[in-house]
């Protein structure tokens, strides 16, 4: 798989994230553009400590509406917390 990232931004609300767009290749597929949102210590399910349904939506909300505001269109949304 290749990628290289075309765009991106930093949000500090509702958690601290990177959010960007990857042009995406998997071997022997067709390329899509994956908007990814990249985050420290994000809660992502109901077993992780301090998760908060409407944070996520909200992170999700604000990464949808930074690509519309830049014109950008994505096939997949990808949560990544280290």
């Amino acid at each position: 798989m290749r990628a290289g990232s075309q765009i991106y931004t930093h949000i500090s609300d509702p958690f601290s994230a990177t959010i960007g767009i990857w042009r995406v290749k998997p071997l022997g597929g067709d390329p899509k553009n994956v908007l990814t949102i990249h985050g420290a210590n994000i809660p992502l399910g109901p077993e992780d400590f301090g998760f908060d349904q409407s944070k996520e939506d909200r992170l999700v909300k604000i990464a949808v509406g930074w690509t519309r505001a830049n014109n950008l269109q994505f096939d997949e949304i990808s949560i990544v917390s280290d």
